[in-house]
């Protein structure tokens, strides 16, 4: 509403078109009106969407379902979901729990779970929140193996803000860690379009969340401003050692699957992951590799011993294990020799040893 009929006037307040007037310490102070883009990304959209379905199936459920969810609702005063601590109805646990469910791919559940898992923190080493990389080290997988690692975050160039939790987006959602490390990058320019910037405020929230539960209750935040290479704890990233299945080349021989080892940096101990497929004449499985693998320095085979267990069975096996280096005319190759306990096949071997 106009105050005076031109901004010409010393008194002039209220908005004349896209142009709001006011009057600050005598002086008139003029602000352009912030116009609505209106437009929706595929995310948004695709949220909106689930949001708008599941609170209509509310309205389907029998009314022995309902008060099984009232009832659910009664014994659960969770600020995280509603706000003020105030008890839940509920369709407002019905649609929080199936939308939270709906952001990790999982079907809505319309009889009220008998008990409810609450997300819970994470807990890990190191954060790296660079343009080239954002990555999360050093990750405790959780002891739910329904659980889900979900992370939000927002940003802002302002170092004058201190608190964006409210408006964080979800950035994705991971089934496990990659022994202890989750890539980001991807994900992020994925979500965003644009890498990291330099010098803008993250904040970022973390959290496990059970797939079938869908209830958020236990957050872990971390704010803090992207530099060029350092971690958040100011260390500089180290590629880690490993040979994976992507590693492996074409042999009639191979008879290992699911490879993964790493070289723990800092000491002589190798990390292995695999299941062995063996062979009907030896106990043994081999695996043969491309030259370009990362191996320590030196010249001769690498050995350590394992334990292992078969598929089918609990009984424990020990395995010698033998990296070859590669020759001029050969590929470099993994040697799991069966050498006690009762052999069998297919076998898991996760575990390892000091190399030799």
């Amino acid at each position: 509403m106009k105050a005076l009929p031109s901004i010409a006037f010393n008194e002039f307040r209220g908005t004349a078109g896209e142009v709001t007037a006011r009057r600050i310490g005598g002086a008139t102070v003029l602000n352009g009106r912030a116009q609505h883009s209106h437009v929706k990304s595929p995310k948004q959209s695709e949220h909106r969407a689930h949001f708008s379905y599941i609170t209509k199936q509310f309205r389907l459920l029998t009314s022995e379902q309902q008060a099984a969810w009232a009832c659910l609702a009664s014994q659960h005063r969770e600020h995280a979901l509603i706000g003020g601590g105030e008890p839940l109805t509920a369709f407002n646990l019905f649609v929080c729990l199936n939308a939270n469910r709906a952001l990790l791919g999982v079907a809505p559940t319309y009889e009220a779970p008998s008990y409810i898992h609450g997300s819970s923190y994470i807990a890990f080493d190191d954060i790296w929140l660079t343009p080239s990389r954002f990555m999360i080290s050093g990750l405790r997988d959780p002891e739910n193996k329904n659980a889900r690692l979900v992370v939000r975050i927002a940003s802002t160039a302002s170092n004058g803000v201190t608190k964006l939790w409210g408006q964080t987006v979800v950035l994705g959602k991971f089934h496990e860690s990659d022994w202890g490390d989750v890539q980001l990058t991807e994900a992020y320019l994925d979500q965003f379009g644009v890498p990291i910037v330099v010098g803008q405020k993250y904040f970022i929230e973390l959290y496990w969340m059970d797939e079938y539960s869908g209830y958020v209750s236990e957050i872990s935040r971390v704010c803090y401003p992207a530099v060029d290479d350092l971690s958040i704890h100011g260390n500089q990233y180290v590629p880690r050692k490993r040979i994976t299945q992507s590693d492996v080349v074409e042999n009639e021989r191979n008879s290992v699957t699911d490879l993964k080892v790493e070289y723990t940096s800092g000491s002589p101990l190798l990390s292995v992951e695999a299941q062995l497929e063996g062979y009907s004449n030896v106990a043994a499985s081999y695996i043969y590799l491309n030259k370009e693998i990362p191996l320590p320095e030196g010249t001769g085979q690498l050995c350590c011993w394992a334990l292992a267990r078969g598929t089918d069975t609990f009984s424990a096996q020990s395995y010698e294990i033998t990296i070859n280096r590669p020759s001029r005319y050969s590929d470099a190759s993994m040697t799991f020799a069966h050498r006690g306990g009762k052999y069998a096949k297919p076998t898991d071997i996760i575990g390892g040893g000091l190399l030799y």
